[in-house]
Formats: C-alpha cells, sequence, structure tokens
C-alpha cells in the first residue's frame, strides 16, 4: 500500500470516528436535556455537564470539517497523480518534455530567502536588516525566539523588501492554515509583510524629502 493510499484511508478512517463521536455526544446532551426538563430547576453540575457537551460538539465540528477538507484534496491529488502518470507516458524518452513535466510540478522553493540569493538581491541587506530591527524593535520583541524555517520575523521582512510581493504570495501559499499551516504562523508573515511594506514606504518618503 502507498503512502497515499495509507494516508487516505486513515484520514476517512479518522472522519468516520469523528462523526460516531458527534453521534454520541448528540445523543447524551439530547438526553441531559430531556433530564433537565423533568426538573423544575437545573442543577450546576447538569449546567456544567451540558456546557461541556456543546464544546465537544463545537471541537468534534472543527476537526470534521478539517478532516472532510483533507480527504477533498487527497481525492484532487489522486486525480492529478493519475494525469502526472499519463503524462509520464506521453513524454516517453524526450528529454525536452521530461523536465517541462518536472520543472511543472516541482513543489515552490523559497530560493529568495536563503543569504546567497538575499545577498544577491539587495547586496546591503544587513544593513536593512539592521535598520529594521532598530526601527521596528516593538514587532521585533513580540516574536522573538520564533522563526519558520529557522528564520526570524526580521529576516523575513528584509526578504520581502527585496523580493516584494510574489515571495510573499509563494509563503502565504506554503504556511497558510488550509495548506497545513495554521493562523499563529499566518500572523508572523503577516506581521513580516507589514514591516517590509512600512520600511519602503518610509525609505520613499526619505528619498523624496
Amino acid at each position: 500500500m502507498s503512502f497515499f493510499d495509507n494516508v487516505f484511508e486513515e484520514t476517512q478512517s479518522q472522519l468516520e470516528n469523528l462523526c460516531e463521536k458527534r453521534q454520541s455526544y448528540e445523543q447524551e446532551k439530547k438526553d441531559l436535556l430531556g433530564q433537565i426538563s423533568k426538573s423544575s430547576s437545573v442543577a450546576d453540575d447538569e449546567q456544567k455537564a451540558l456546557t461541556n457537551l456543546e464544546q465537544k460538539q463545537q471541537e468534534i465540528a472543527k476537526q470534521i470539517e478539517k478532516c472532510s477538507y483533507q480527504l477533498d484534496v487527497l481525492r484532487r491529488i489522486f486525480i492529478v497523480s493519475e494525469q502526472v502518470k499519463d503524462l509520464e507516458i506521453d513524454c516517453g524518452v524526450d528529454p525536452i518534455l521530461h523536465n517541462a513535466l518536472v520543472s511543472a510540478i516541482a513543489p515552490t522553493t523559497f530560493d529568495e530567502l536563503s543569504k546567497e540569493s538575499l545577498a544577491n538581491k539587495m547586496p546591503r541587506y544587513q544593513q536593512v536588516q539592521a535598520e529594521i530591527v532598530q526601527q521596528y524593535g516593538q514587532e521585533y520583541s513580540i516574536y522573538q525566539g520564533q522563526k519558520i524555517g529557522h528564520k526570524s520575523l526580521i529576516y523575513y521582512a528584509t526578504s520581502f523588501v527585496a523580493f516584494g510581493r510574489p515571495l510573499y504570495l509563494k509563503v502565504c501559499q506554503r504556511y497558510h492554515a488550509d495548506c497545513g499551516g495554521s493562523n499563529e504562523t499566518m500572523q508572523f508573515i503577516n506581521a513580516a509583510w507589514e514591516i517590509a511594506q512600512d520600511y519602503l514606504e518610509k525609505q520613499s518618503i526619505a528619498k523624496i524629502a
């Protein structure tokens, strides 16, 4: 069984288990509401149990939504993988076609975030980095110690200054919550983008002045 098949089966099994839990919680909540309705007053313990069940239901609903999304993406991956297999056959032994196919399906890389690429694009990047640290100390302190891909908030901001929106969109596609990232990660990325935009705006004003 392939890695894809394993992931698909595990996700599908997880979704089925979550749906069973949801049904169980719904029945438990229904029974509890029935007990409460027979009583003239709602006991604290019963009210707490009801609140706890509602919280569990909300959490289960979020997990089900996530699993359903993952299954949908996995189905799309399967369709694409079958198309790639057909394309490999169509390419035959033609090296140009094979290179084009590999290039088209290769995962997105962030070469722009390497020190070499940054230095080539913006030779004074270390000076820019130092200026950003000095000007945005508050933002830096909030995310100090936090890194994504071994890169700090200031490093991302400096890279966004150098490579602009195309790099920002690449990073968003990689770390968005819908793509396996998280809201916290996107807050980090957006903070770096805002710093970069503010820095560039101040530089433009300084040049005009």
